[in-house]
């Protein structure tokens, strides 16, 4: 008998994910019901007759079933703590906030309590394990309800700062709750939901009573519906499945019903109270079903989709792996090298297109910080896919911390911050002389790679090319400031390259989200500070346009880029800044409607002139370096 419940707990039944999917419906629609209900009842009184009936409701099952209610003081003071915590205090809060907040909102400043209470089992209690998947199924439910909502549904943060507080502490509460209900798996479910319940009702009638007079009021039909629907089915089915929950799922689990709830919640507010969904909810809705999944899932089981992508998807990217290592090593030196090159040199290019489209509807640091965090979060992903660590240490940690302030914060600031006076293709061409910058710096000071003639007529040459293919015309019309923002940033981008020299015998990966983490750690705060982006309104399109930003243009062209620092070298690598102008031309006026001039041609042949130069002698070097080893 004894291991029966530590059995059941391991194995965890798909039922208890059906259920938990009904505890979010239940628990989502109450919002929706709850705000009808406080339309023509007051508060107080709504939140009492809602415990009462649930109450009764669930004593009479109990008393059918023969099941009684417990008569130990111990019990009952358990009983007490879980009414305070789970029915008095959040209740009374959320009715009485409902009559200022939409329901929208209700339901996403109520989904935070999976957040509190990983904070509260991480720091105090630590009856569960924090790993890394449940931090991961927190931080991706938290990405998906602010998919679903939109960022309109929280610029009102600023408004009803006070009924919208009380419904953050609702959700503290609610964290409580869950993290202390688990003391409690010893009685059964029902008993648990019933006595909490009743205690509740016994605290809310008399408060009902003095304050708000329920005689007096003149409720209507629909009010008195809803109020019924929230206490038999909100209230009393949806604490039984509760606590049920809490001993099968555990405290962390059965709040990840926090993050179902929200899209549910905001369907049952379409339906009910005529509010309407974003054009986003999709990618949302599927964001809250991983985080789900990651935070509930058992440890000592592969989640689905991993063990199908194991099973299925491994084998066949094993054999396209080896096929293309194969068909590598038969290609002439440096041709691989090259492609490479071109890659990054396209995917960095593309980075003015989708910048200047973000900037139709997001601040310029917003956009950043977005790219940033999602290109961080992709190669986290990555390296755990190939079982990599990020090192530990301080020394690593300032060098990645240098690289991420020098390549990501400062340039990419300074390019959003200037495109939104500047075109695509200008923007490109004056954050393409980075190679003059590297060269100078590499001649003057660091001297860690030979700044010969040849890849001085390079840089000439190159720049010479860009200069013709855009011609001075096309700087004509924008102010001085925002060009010389361009040129900083393409300056702050040499130091980069001078930078990671230091990071050249790490692996790319690990390099490439060492840096994005420090620059992540670095922007956020001043994103928070001034652009405050929960109060912005971002267009389908614009959050299109960040994602390509961070995984396509900086996830992968990151990646690309530390590998190239190991086979170019600094100056080599940036030389990809020439072959990024005329393709960020020639993709801006493709996409973006700018114009094509005919120097373009003549420009392209002196690009690859300047390319060929400033790389042609580290390809001559490197396998002589080798041959020593």
């Amino acid at each position: 008998m004894s291991s029966a419940p530590s059995d059941k707990s391991d194995r965890v039944p798909m039922l208890e994910y059906g259920l938990l999917l009904l505890l979010a419906t239940l628990w989502g629609a109450s919002f929706s019901f709850l705000k009808i209900t406080v339309a023509s009842i007051p508060p107080l009184t709504a939140i009492s007759w809602r415990t009462a009936i649930a109450g009764v409701v669930l004593y009479a099952l109990l008393r059918w079933q023969g099941i009684k209610l417990p008569t130990d003081w111990a019990s009952w003071r358990g009983l007490m703590v879980i009414a305070a915590v789970n029915t008095v205090f959040p209740f009374i809060l959320i009715a009485w906030g409902l009559q200022y907040v939409d329901a929208s909102l209700a339901v996403i400043l109520n989904s935070t309590t999976p957040i509190f209470a990983f904070l509260i089992t991480w720091r105090l209690t630590r009856q569960e394990a924090i790993t890394q998947r449940r931090a991961f199924g927190v931080a991706i439910g938290l990405a998906g309800i602010v998919l679903i909502l939109g960022m309109s549904a929280l610029s009102g943060l600023g408004q009803q700062l006070i009924p919208q507080l009380a419904l953050v502490v609702a959700s503290v509460s609610y964290a409580t709750s869950a993290i202390y209900g688990r003391t409690l798996r010893a009685l059964d479910p029902q008993v648990v939901a019933c006595g909490s319940l009743l205690v509740g009702a016994a605290v809310l009638a008399p408060l009902a009573l003095v304050v708000e007079a329920p005689w007096t009021i003149s409720p209507t039909a629909n009010s008195v519906a809803a109020l019924v629907v929230l206490a038999v089915l909100c209230t009393a089915l949806g604490n039984v499945l509760y606590f049920r929950l809490l001993g099968t799922l555990g405290s962390l689990g059965t709040t990840a019903q926090s993050y179902l709830r929200v899209p549910i919640g905001v369907l049952a507010g379409i339906l009910l109270v005529g509010e309407e969904l974003t054009s986003t909810a999709g990618i949302g809705l599927l964001c809250v079903v991983i985080g789900v999944m990651a935070m509930t899932w058992p440890a000592d089981r592969a989640l689905p989709l991993v063990a199908w992508f194991r099973g299925r998807v491994m084998p066949v990217w094993r054999s396209m792996r080896a096929a293309y290592q194969a068909f590598v090593a038969r290609l002439p030196p440096r041709v691989l090298d090259y492609t490479l090159l071109v890659i990054v040199a396209t995917l960095w290019a593309g980075s003015y297109i989708w910048v200047k489209i973000g900037l139709e509807s997001i601040p310029p640091l917003t956009l950043m910080t977005g790219r940033i965090v999602i290109a961080g979060v992709m190669l986290h992903l990555l390296l755990g896919w190939r079982a990599a660590k990020l090192p530990r240490g301080r020394e690593i940690w300032g060098i990645y911390a240098v690289q991420g302030m020098l390549g990501t914060v400062v340039p990419f600031v300074l390019v959003a911050w200037g495109q939104q006076w500047v075109d695509a293709g200008p923007a490109a061409i004056l954050n393409s002389i980075s190679p003059v910058f590297a060269f100078l710096i590499t001649w003057a000071i660091t001297r860690h790679e030979p700044a010969t003639g040849l890849k001085l007529f390079g840089v000439a040459a190159g720049l010479a090319g860009v200069i013709v293919v855009i011609g001075p015309a096309s700087f004509g019309g924008a102010s001085l400031l925002p060009q010389v923002a361009m040129v900083v940033s393409a300056f702050s981008y040499a130091l980069a390259a001078i930078n990671s020299h230091r990071l050249r015998a790490g692996d790319p990966f690990v390099n490439a989200a060492g840096s994005l983490t420090a620059a992540a750690v670095i922007i956020l705060p001043f994103t928070l500070i001034i652009e405050q982006p929960w109060t912005i309104r971002p267009s389908s399109t614009a959050l299109w346009a960040m994602l390509a930003l961070g995984v396509m243009s900086t996830g992968l062209g990151y990646i690309l880029y530390f590998r190239l620092v190991r086979a170019l070298g600094s100056i080599g690598v940036t030389a990809q800044s020439y072959l990024r102008a005329p393709i960020g031309v020639f993709l801006a006026a493709i996409m973006l409607g700018e114009s094509v001039t005919l120097p373009m041609l003549g420009g392209m042949a002196l690009v690859v002139l300047g390319v060929w130069a400033m790389t042609r002698e580290g390809a001559a070097a490197k396998p002589a370096g080798e041959a020593k080893k």
